[in-house]
């Protein structure tokens, strides 16, 4: 009965940490637990899929699995600043490369608000069947093209682990897995126009995949990627720094962003790093002026950035 207790009481504490302290849903902090409490108990209790109704009209499911994704049904955006850079940064038609698509974050946001173009990867089989009814719930099949890949340094198939948070699936070290997922390479994508911005959150694959996309990443015009930086790197044989390492090779340095002042700071090493999402930009005069000139986002008529 303690240990209960004592679990419910860490949750409530780790939850309303969240919601209070999030940019946005820290001004809704009764509403945005309430829709904590439905998706809880659908998914979690009654092991139902969860419809939710997301911004700017944005439609998407999700259950059990999904719980990663299902943050933004209780912080209103998940992700916040990342999120905000995506849609700053980019413009309608633009190109977006979303590598390790899950169920679409970034995807949604990029193709329904700013009309970007997309093109989005999901290795695993389950998810990329919930990130296509994601899309097409939304009809946006015109503007997303899917591929049901993993990116990597050569074309090859592995073997795959997936997780019960499926946002932490990721490609084996080993022939052991419990699936098996078709690589590819950035390089082998052919497609007529330059990407503006490529995000990446592979689970420590970062370095295979940046080394499979040389051509196109020392391409001037590709000048922004977004990666979520970890230390899970270290199951394939790599540390932190050889991935900034290959990215300053490239021409890209770190920034982190300030969605306030939509301004681009420089990104410094920690001592203990902790998994992040990292902003590498090429030509940062370029960038902070389209940062600077876009469009605001609206997330509800009090809440404009």
């Amino acid at each position: 009965m303690i240990k209960f207790f004592n679990k419910a009481k860490n949750l409530f504490q780790s939850i309303n940490s969240k919601i209070k302290y999030h940019p946005y849903a820290g001004n809704y902090l009764l509403y945005y637990w309430f829709q904590y409490l439905l998706l809880y108990f659908a998914t979690r209790i009654f092991g139902l899929k969860y419809k939710y109704s997301w911004i700017y009209d944005i439609k998407f499911i999700v259950d059990l699995r999904d719980w990663a994704f299902a943050r933004n049904c209780y912080l209103g955006l998940n992700e916040f600043n990342d999120s905000c850079f995506v849609l700053h940064y980019l413009r309608k038609n633009d190109l977006f490369i979303d590598v390790g698509a899950n169920l679409g974050h970034y995807t949604l946001l990029a193709s329904k608000i700013k009309k970007s173009e997309v093109i989005s990867f999901e290795p695993d089989d389950d998810t990329y069947v919930k990130l296509k009814k994601n899309i097409k719930i939304n009809n946006l099949e015109k503007s997303v093209q899917l591929f049901n890949y993993a990116l990597g340094d050569k074309k090859e198939r592995l073997a795959f682990i997936t997780l019960r948070n499926n946002g932490h699936n990721y490609i084996s070290n080993s022939k052991k897995g419990n699936k098996k997922v078709n690589i590819m390479t950035l390089d082998q994508l052919e497609t007529g126009l330059i990407p503006k911005l490529i995000k990446i959150d592979v689970e420590g694959y970062e370095k295979k995949v940046l080394k499979g996309g040389r051509k196109l990443l020392r391409n001037k015009l590709v000048n922004a990627l977004l990666i979520e930086i970890s230390n899970h790197c270290e199951r394939y044989g790599d540390r932190i720094k050889d991935i900034f390492i290959v990215l300053k090779e490239f021409g890209f340095l770190p920034y982190i962003y300030n969605p306030f002042e939509r301004d681009l700071i420089a990104f410094k090493h920690p001592k203990k790093f902790i998994e992040q999402n990292i902003i590498f930009i090429k030509d940062l005069v370029a960038a902070k002026k389209l940062l600077k000139n876009s469009e605001m986002i609206k997330l509800d008529s009090n809440f404009k950035l």
